[in-house]
């Protein structure tokens, strides 16, 4: 999804709705600005795999929405 089909999206909700994130042990927490920063990954590879050994391979910039600090 690309920025601009979220902004889409939000626009049919009332604008003090609540957003949440899939929390810990299958709950629900607040969404924070702090955990909504862009990094750079190679996508469709699982973080274990420690991604594609070529040097070649282009890593891309994408705005991770997080409840963790895990594999980055």
């Amino acid at each position: 999804m690309k920025i601009k089909e979220l902004k889409e999206l939000l626009k049919k909700y009332p604008d003090d709705l609540a957003v949440v994130i899939d929390g810990h042990e299958g709950g629900y927490d607040d969404l924070f600005r702090e955990r909504i920063f862009p990094i750079k990954i190679v996508r469709d590879v699982n973080c274990e795999d420690d991604a594609p050994k070529n040097p070649n391979t282009k890593k891309e910039t994408v705005l991770l929405l997080s409840n963790s600090n895990r594999c980055y």
